[in-house]
């Protein structure tokens, strides 16, 4: 009789329930939080700070942009 050590493959399945934002209904969002703290602010006084860069694998065969999104800057009156 011959024992081998092998690997395999377990996969799980798991099913949520997943919300998107829009960059305008993130502004909206923004815009009626600074309403109630008793600012005002217009969607085009929002600006998002973000930044990208490429990021490839260890071996640089693949190459992928990566987005960092660090927040969003608001001009309030």
């Amino acid at each position: 009789m011959k024992i081998e050590r092998k690997v395999t493959k377990t996969e799980i399945e798991s099913e949520a329930e997943i919300a998107n934002y829009s960059a305008d209904e993130i502004k909206k969002l923004i815009m009626q939080d600074l309403e109630k703290q008793g600012y005002k602010a217009d969607s085009s006084d929002i600006k998002f700070s973000t930044d990208w860069h490429y990021e490839t694998d260890e071996w640089g065969m693949n190459r992928f942009v990566k987005t960092n999104f660090f927040g969003a800057r608001v001009k309030v009156r």
